[in-house]
């Protein structure tokens, strides 16, 4: 059910019939399912997963609302893909298997007041029993055959994975783990061919020490549905690490930086804490100065040696009297550093309503070196400073329209050395 090319709240369901697999135990633990993805678009798509038993004896390719019992449910944000797939973590438990069947529900919200779109995936061949959708914006209240509504080749294509009764793998995700990366994170392999993913780990910022993850590659493999694959990272400490002389690292030759600080690199959440770690001659902006409105694409800012350029992903700036926004809830702000190289940047960083009011939401900031920093800002006072070993070229600052829209704003960036 779509409207304007995004879509309402969507509810799909397949039944599963345990008596039709032979092989199954007298009771099955399911440890997660794969959701095919025929495309979704958007930064905060989320798609949630729910579990449910039905009595083995409610009639055949029906889904009565009121016979679902609930065992499992999870939500996950879904990144932008087309032609893909999703696995899900979700457990759930059917104690008998020769009572009860399987009902698994794919629901995506409604996406049309931020954009979002999630078209699930589905093929045309044949199948043993039908898919059904539920969408009450579009009129259609109870579990429906598709081909009842007009379409009787949409047959979803959803994948139970059910284990053997122990505890799945703690899989890490990805992008939850602040010092690796993997690109591409999901796609389609052909039967027989070989695709490549990159893992990616990055010690910019971490103590001296060893970090582990435990990555999962889950596919349709009947014989190996998950992979897991161990990921270990150890970060040396330098010939001065960790010897400070009055709060700075020492310099390469022993002696006391003094004036010249070179605080390690990590991320800072104490403004005063920021501060007293920059060498003299930073610069900060208090956006007195700037246009209140409509500012246009962007704006150009400098002093000393520091100079950058704050714009707009999409749309303008819109200001108010000494902070810098959007001029839209999706648009993020960017700050490219033409001037003097910078390797520290900080700043108060949060979500505005449209009469700019402070919205609590999520700010995502990203710099060019890959690092990545969510937190929930509250308001103005929010603030997350950077120290970097190598020069940034930029900073993204993105406020999530979770749960209401937030507009990206900032105030008092400061950019040093």
């Amino acid at each position: 059910c779509t409207a304007g090319g995004v879509h309402a709240d969507n509810c799909y369901f397949r039944r599963l019939y345990f008596d039709e697999r032979p092989g199954i135990d007298a009771s099955a633990t399911i440890d997660s399912v794969d959701v095919s993805v025929e495309a979704a678009s958007g930064s905060a798509n989320s798609l949630t997963v729910n579990l449910y038993t039905i009595p083995s004896g409610t009639p055949v390719d029906t889904i009565p609302l009121d016979s679902l019992t609930l065992i499992g449910t999870s939500t996950l944000l879904v990144p932008p893909t087309s032609l893909g797939s999703i696995n899900v973590p979700v457990t759930g438990n059917v104690a008998d298997t020769t009572a009860s069947d399987l009902v698994v529900e794919v629901f995506t919200p409604d996406g049309q007041a931020t954009g979002e779109s999630f078209f699930i995936g589905a093929t045309n061949t044949g199948q043993s029993h039908p898919s059904f959708l539920m969408a009450s914006s579009c009129g259609i209240t109870t579990p429906t055959d598709v081909a009842a509504i007009g379409f009787p080749d949409m047959h979803i294509i959803t994948v139970v994975n059910i284990g053997d009764g122990q505890p799945p793998a703690a899989c890490d995700v990805p992008s939850a783990i602040p010092w690796l990366s993997a690109a591409p994170a999901l796609g389609n392999t052909t039967a027989g061919a070989t695709d490549l993913s990159t893992i990616t780990a990055d010690a910019t910022g971490l103590a001296p020490g060893t970090y582990d993850a435990l990555l999962c590659v889950d596919s349709n493999d009947a014989a190996n549905p998950t992979v897991v694959v161990p990921v270990e990272l150890t970060v040396e400490a330098g010939e001065n690490d960790g010897i400070f002389c009055d709060g700075f690292e020492l310099d390469g030759d022993g002696s006391c930086g003094g004036a010249d600080p070179d605080p390690t690199p990590g991320v800072y959440t104490d403004r005063a804490e920021f501060l007293a770690d920059l060498a003299p001659g930073f610069y900060e902006e208090a956006f007195t100065g700037v246009p209140v409105g409509d500012a246009g694409p962007s704006l150009d800012f400098s002093d000393g040696n520091f100079s950058y350029t704050v714009s707009v992903t999409q749309s303008v700036l819109f200001n108010d009297i000494g902070v810098v926004s959007t001029g839209g809830p999706t648009d993020f702000l960017v700050v490219t550093f033409t001037g003097a190289p910078v390797t520290a940047v900080g700043g108060n960083f949060w979500g505005t309503d449209i009469n700019f009011g402070a919205t609590a939401t999520d700010v995502t900031l990203t710099l060019s070196d890959g690092t990545v920093e969510t937190f929930t800002a509250t308001g103005p006072a929010s603030f997350r400073g950077f120290v970097t070993a190598a020069p940034i070229t930029s900073i993204t600052i993105d406020a999530s329209d979770l749960p209401a829209e937030a507009y990206s704003t900032m105030d008092n960036l400061i950019v040093g050395d």
